[in-house]
């Protein structure tokens, strides 16, 4: 595994030329490496890069909900009486769940929540994604920007927040 994510663009230039005043346009195409440290591959880290492979490889269940999957994850992470992992965090709809072991308890915690559903990388390689059948997506950011804690994002539809948990160290 390389360092960053190969991606191909087009770069359009408009030119004019001597005699005329109309423009002209060529187009090139470039192929870079993009090095955001933020990716699963940047970090090198085998455990992690094999259980996003692992999750992704899943076979999703025709009945996977989040509520199924919320009663089961919480035989193994305690749930306040309002259906919350974890303590209030900074920020809007932030929790966080101490662990001797953050980034275990976070793959744990995902392979649990998001059991059943259809798993991918997102877009820009900065974890996996799991879209249950019930429509609620879950999100693994083993290395987000914010804070670098590794996280579990659980959302109504891509962007709209229901729950960010950041695991940290106790």
């Amino acid at each position: 595994m390389g360092s960053g994510i190969s991606t191909k663009y087009e770069k359009t230039y408009f030119y004019k030329l001597k005699e005329d005043n109309a423009l002209s346009v060529s187009e090139k195409s470039y192929e870079y490496i993009v090095h955001d440290t933020h990716t699963i591959e940047s970090h090198n880290d085998n455990e992690v890069i094999e259980f996003c492979k692992d999750m992704v490889s899943r076979k999703p269940f025709e009945d996977s909900s989040y509520a199924q999957n919320l009663a089961n994850t919480a035989q193994h992470f305690e749930m306040n009486d309002k259906g919350f992992f974890g303590s209030p965090g900074q920020g809007k709809n932030v929790w966080v769940i101490e662990s001797e072991e953050p980034m275990h308890a976070a793959m744990n915690f995902y392979r649990e929540i998001s059991e059943g559903g259809i798993t991918d990388y997102t877009e820009n390689h900065h974890g996996v994604i799991t879209m249950l059948k019930d429509g609620i997506n879950i999100l693994f950011r083993p290395y987000p920007k914010t804070d670098g804690s590794p996280a579990v994002d659980i959302m109504l539809s891509i962007g709209d927040f229901l729950k960010k948990i950041h695991f940290i160290q106790r």
